[in-house]
């Protein structure tokens, strides 16, 4: 997002980003969110089918960053306390209409 910034600072918009690794923890619903579509060429979870397919890794072992990467979306986490606070701003105003009338 601040390399983003940067360019735009020049008058270059980003488009499009090419990664070797999409890490699956919202970097691509972040850059989304900023109008910019990645393309990765793997995803960690694709990447996790060929170790366990290829028995470089065991199953315990995929389950468990599967559960890690899951639970270190950033992006996801962001979004949800945006949308909390969206809320409660419409709630607070609602409330301050009602007691208004």
């Amino acid at each position: 997002m601040g390399g983003n910034c940067l360019l735009k600072s020049f008058f270059l918009k980003v488009t499009d980003a090419i990664v070797l690794m999409d890490r699956e923890q919202g970097g691509v619903e972040m850059l989304a969110s900023q109008g910019i579509k990645l393309h990765p060429i793997i995803s960690m979870f694709k990447l996790l089918n060929v170790l366990l397919a290829a028995e470089r890794i065991d199953a315990q072992t995929a389950q468990s960053v599967r559960k890690f990467i899951m639970g270190n979306n950033t992006f996801k986490y962001k979004m949800a306390c945006k949308v909390i606070v969206c809320f409660l701003r419409v709630l607070t105003q609602t409330l301050c209409l009602t007691f208004v009338f």
